[in-house]
Formats: structure tokens, sequence, C-alpha cells
């Protein structure tokens, strides 16, 4: 398969595109999306990163890369305070290496850090043949492709990649470059055999997710009819259901664009079987786009579902 030169030309798709298929169309579009950071600034994201004040060579190797990762400068920290390095070089955020973790650290606010927050509950519940609402809402079962369209933290991706299993694909969407650098070192590097029972199959789950620092609403017209069996969306909530460090990470650096019709229109197109929409209770977002049917979920939660198996016979 060729591409044309341009991010916004990708008009010509091969509908039967394979996984390897699909998975390279999004690294080629992922290299376009980087060429042009200023069609995707969707906030502060001027950073550095530094070691601790030990600036050990371990930290020192694993700084470089991510620096190179985020696109941002790499300083040594010269057991200079976090406040002093923040006046120094007017950055928003400074992303610290640590020898077991990496950390954000904004301007205001605590500082944040990738952890698996209710996904340890959640896999817990699955495990002992409990329900989650996300996963009967989207419908999953073992070997089906997911798109979640607005990665965040990766919790909602982490459960479903447990349930689609090694014969499944969860690919991940997120527009923030530095949240999704954040996330990405965050799985990887996280101590999974610290958390009890599920630990384990948490690593597994999160080793196969595919997270690509691309915007969905740029992707979804590019990706082939059909391509994923259900496309997700967490839209951000104009007012957190609670607060936690890692909400504080996604207001700060995350999309904060709603979601448009137009949107799930294409979503509706890309999925083989339901588009699905999570949002608070009695969001006007179910009004403005329309579903087919709603699940509750916990903490005022709820799931808008869209069938979109009858329209298989139409593509």
């Amino acid at each position: 398969m060729t591409y044309p030169a341009d991010y916004d030309d990708y008009n010509n798709y091969d509908n039967s595109l394979s996984v390897s298929g699909t998975l390279n169309l999004l690294n080629q579009l992922q290299s376009l999306f980087k060429q042009k950071p200023d069609s995707h600034k969707l906030g502060p994201v001027e950073s550095v990163v530094v070691t601790t004040s030990q600036d050990l060579a371990e930290q020192i190797e694993r700084g470089r890369e991510l620096a190179r990762d985020i696109d941002c400068e790499f300083v040594l920290r010269n057991d200079r305070p976090l406040k002093n390095l923040f006046m120094n070089t007017l950055v928003q955020g400074i992303v610290v290496v640590e020898s077991d973790r990496i950390t954000l650290q904004s301007v205001e606010g605590p500082k944040s850090f990738f952890h698996p927050n209710m996904a340890k509950h959640r896999a817990e519940v699955l495990s002992r043949n409990g329900e989650d609402s996300m996963v009967t809402a989207m419908g999953l079962t073992p070997g089906q492709k997911v798109l979640d369209c607005t990665f965040g933290l990766g919790s909602d991706a982490l459960i479903a990649s447990l349930i689609v299993g090694k014969t499944g694909l969860v690919v991940g969407l997120e527009a923030s470059l530095l949240l999704s650098a954040m996330i990405r070192w965050g799985m990887q590097e996280y101590p999974w055999q610290r958390v009890a029972r599920v630990g384990e199959l948490l690593r597994k789950a999160s080793q196969q997710i595919k997270l690509f620092n691309l915007d969905h609403r740029k992707v979804l017209p590019q990706l082939p009819d059909a391509s994923f069996d259900v496309v997700y969306f967490d839209p951000m909530f104009q007012q957190s259901v609670r607060c936690s460090n890692g909400i504080e990470l996604i207001r700060s650096w995350g999309c904060h664009q709603p979601l448009e019709v137009v949107t799930i229109q294409q979503a509706a197109r890309v999925a083989r079987r339901r588009v699905v929409v999570k949002a608070r209770k009695g969001s006007p977002e179910f009004t403005k786009i329309g579903f087919d049917r709603l699940i509750q979920g916990a903490r005022r939660i709820s799931y808008g579902i869209i069938d979109v198996d009858d329209a298989l016979e139409t593509r």
C-alpha cells in the first residue's frame, strides 16, 4: 500500500486492511502528525526532562531517551530544587526521571505519574466473574479489535485489553504528546509485580496495547470502513466525578475538545459492531449525539451505545 505525502490527503483506503496494515497506517499518520505540531497544540506543551537530585547514570540515559520521545530539552538536575528550575526555564511542566517511575510536576498542583487506578479493582472483579459496565457496553469478547479514541490514563484500555486478550487488539489514540509519552513509559515501567492477584494479568494487558500520539478527529476519517469492532470515547468531563492526581494530569495536559456529531458518524463507519461513549449520567452529549441505548455504570456514569451491526451489509 502506498500513501500520499500530506496528512490530510489520505483518501484512498484498502478496506481489507489487516491488523498490521492498520498499525502501519497509524505509524505513518503519527510521523506526519509530529511534523505538524501546530495542528494539534491543545494546551501547554513546554516541558523539560530532568533527573532526581542524585543525577544517577541510569536516570540520565533514560531521561535523554524520554526527552527525544517528547521532543523537549533534557537538563541535569545538579541538585537544584524544582521551584528554581521552574523560575529559570519558564516551562509549564517538568518531567522527573526517578529510579522507579517517571513523574510530571506542573507549575501548579501536585506531581502526577502513571498508576492503574481503578483498573486494579475492576480486574479483580472480572477475575471473579463479576461484571464491568464498560465491558458490557462494548460487548467485548476475546479476539476483538478496539479503538480507544481518548486514551487518557489508559485505565479503560487496560480493561479492554484484558478481555480481548492476545488474539485481540486495543489501539489507543492520545492527542497530547506529553501525556501519551508519560503513559506509555509509565505502563512499561510500572511495578506490576507489586499488584496482588491481578498484577501479571494487567502487565500482559498493558504490553498488548498499541498507543499512538494522534488526534482522533484527524485519524477517524483516514481509517478504513469496519476496521475495528468497537470504537470508544471517554471525553473529558466538564466537572470531575472525583478528584485525583490522575484527573488533574488529564485536565492540565489532555484534550478538552467536546465530541462532535461528525466524529461519531465517522466512528460508526469505522466500527464493525458498536460505538460507545462514556459520559456523566444525564450528560447533554447523549441528547446531542443520540444513542440506541444507555447502560448505567458506577459513580453516576453512563455509557451511550450505537449498534452498527446492521449497517455492515450497506458498506
